[in-house]
């Protein structure tokens, strides 16, 4: 393997890559977790600081596809990770970098048994999880603002010793769920968002429209088109806000659970 996310106390469960659409709301948290483990690190005199806005900001994870983990376990616990990074090489696999393990962001514990699935919202906004305590948890990445804004105090709170500022953040547990959906009478195994609904001619229609247009502004200008690196990075920022909402547009709000109690449900 090339990352290790070490932090569960009994049989994992299930894990899961969390979209890319959803690294704007943990980005936040990440960052002002990590320069306060930083601070107090150096207000402790370990020497071990770093530059949280290159570990959150690396273009690299880009590349890798991904940038943090969410598994749930037997431990009732549902954890968040930052993934490491692999050392990249030309023409062959990654390698596992000089320190493999995961920084655990966020553990959340309202599950009272094993958590057995969770499930994303194709907006990378919300995402569910399922329990063998009969219910299914809805979560919104939006109230990370707020447990950033605890972080915050934390910084400023002089009184505690840095040993209890940074239990103070690694327990940070005001990250609640926005709903509870009790209505199965068996444990709950599985969960799905449904998936968006893109279909072929609307893509075909939005391709056409962008050729087209690319077209007359060529012939406008009368000349062939060029375009400088920063014009390239510009135009696939220009093209991926176009994708997000053609996704948005296409979204469906609502999910699948199965049970064994021998039901499964839709959930609007």
């Amino acid at each position: 393997g090339i990352g290790l996310m070490i932090g569960h106390k009994q049989v994992v469960e299930t894990c899961k890559f969390i979209p890319m659409e959803s690294n704007k709301y943990l980005d936040l948290l990440t960052n002002k977790l990590l320069n306060s483990v930083n601070a107090i690190n150096g207000t402790a005199g370990t020497g071990d600081s770093f530059n949280a806005n290159s570990i959150v900001n690396n273009r690299l994870y880009e590349k890798l596809g991904y940038k943090y983990a969410i598994s749930g376990g037997r431990d009732d616990l549902i954890h968040i990770w930052l993934l490491p990074l692999p050392e990249f090489r030309p023409h062959r696999p990654p390698l596992p970098s000089l320190n493999p393990q995961g920084l655990l962001v966020l553990t959340l514990n309202e599950h009272s048994s094993w958590v057995r699935s969770i499930d994303f919202h194709p907006n990378g906004e919300i995402f569910s999880t399922c329990s063998d305590d009969k219910s299914i948890k809805i979560w919104n990445f939006r109230k990370l603002s707020k447990l950033s804004k605890i972080i915050d105090h934390v910084d400023q709170d002089n009184n505690n010793s840095n040993k209890e500022n940074l239990k103070l953040i690694n327990d940070l547990s005001d990250f609640h769920s926005i709903d509870n959906l009790k209505s199965h009478n068996g444990f709950v195994n599985c969960i799905q968002f449904a998936p968006p609904v893109i279909g072929f001619h609307k893509l075909l229609e939005e391709n056409e429209k962008q050729g087209d247009k690319d077209l007359i502004e060529s012939q406008a200008n009368g000349e062939q088109k060029t375009s400088s690196s920063s014009n390239d990075k510009m135009d696939e920022k220009m093209k991926l806000l176009k994708k997000r909402k053609l996704l948005e547009q296409s979204i469906r709000c609502f999910f699948v659970s199965g049970s064994t109690d021998n039901t499964v449900k839709i959930w609007v």
